[in-house]
């Protein structure tokens, strides 16, 4: 709002006629409405609530912030991250953010309020008597051991518990594979997978597992394959050298693929950590 007049403690000059008097009185009168209006109820026509409060504009004295107080406290308005925002100063000189973004800041309500919008660190164990619905899903510990019976475990937990090779070509020329994984840890239970060629290079649907077999007559190579060593960083893998894969078909005879040893194919090996 713009005023009428600016300040000034000289009126009416002593060579003011006595007869204008009247007039200065109006000025004045109109000068302290003006400025006291917008804060106290009863200055304005109409208005009967005498003397209460409507509000309290604080101006932003970024530049010209307030000293510490002799006694009492200072409330002051002052710019943080480009819009004004209120603090208080006590007689020790501590300067607290009382809002911030709008909305009451951490310094004043981080242990006894919990926001319904809005980041915010709460501390301590929380009891809640109802159930909780979150938006999106809550952010956990990185790869934190749950340590109860009733703590949730995040995804990297999880894998960091389990590790999967995906499918990799093999033969029984190249008898050993080394995979290397990041469970850092050797208490491993490994299962190893096997799955014919597809004819392009992939896996078909048909997955089974792996196991090593000798059978006498076959020059002393065997078949099938299995982990042979297990590393808290690599799991190794081998091959028959007679074939790399010796399953049972559904006569009870040996599996062979288009009446052929099973001289290549593709193995999987997934390994979950116990310890």
């Amino acid at each position: 709002m713009a005023l009428t007049n600016d300040w000034s403690n000289l009126r009416p000059l002593g060579s003011e006629a006595a007869n204008t008097i009247d007039d200065e009185m109006r000025t004045f009168r109109l000068d302290i409405a003006e400025r006291i209006t917008s804060i106290l109820e009863g200055f304005a026509a109409g208005e009967t609530e005498q003397g209460k409060v409507k509000q309290f504009p604080f101006l932003d004295q970024t530049g010209s912030e307030p000293g510490t107080p002799t006694a009492g406290i200072v409330l002051y308005a002052k710019d943080a991250s480009g819009q004004a925002e209120l603090r208080v100063v006590d007689e020790a000189g501590n300067d607290v953010a009382l809002t911030a973004a709008g909305v009451l800041s951490d310094d004043v309500i981080p242990t006894t309020v919990v926001r319904t919008t809005g980041g915010q660190t709460v501390g301590g164990a929380k009891t809640l008597s109802d159930e909780c619905i979150f938006g999106t899903l809550p952010l956990l510990p990185a790869a934190t051991d749950p340590t109860d019976d009733r703590h949730p475990v995040s995804k990297a937990y999880y894998d960091g518990k389990n590790y999967d090779s995906g499918w990799f070509a093999v033969d029984s020329t190249t008898t050993e594979y080394v995979k290397t994984h990041s469970l850092g840890s050797t208490a491993l239970i490994t299962q190893l997978w096997f799955a014919e060629d597809d004819g392009g290079g992939s896996p078909i649907s048909t997955i089974v597992p792996v196991s090593s077999y000798y059978v006498s007559g076959r020059d002393n190579k065997m078949s099938g394959g299995e982990v042979s060593i297990i590393t808290t960083t690599t799991l190794t893998v081998r091959t028959g050298k007679w074939s790399v894969f010796e399953g049972i078909n559904n006569v009870g005879t040996r599996h062979l693929v288009g009446g052929s040893v099973v001289k290549a194919g593709h193995y999987r090996v997934t390994a979950l950590r116990i310890d």
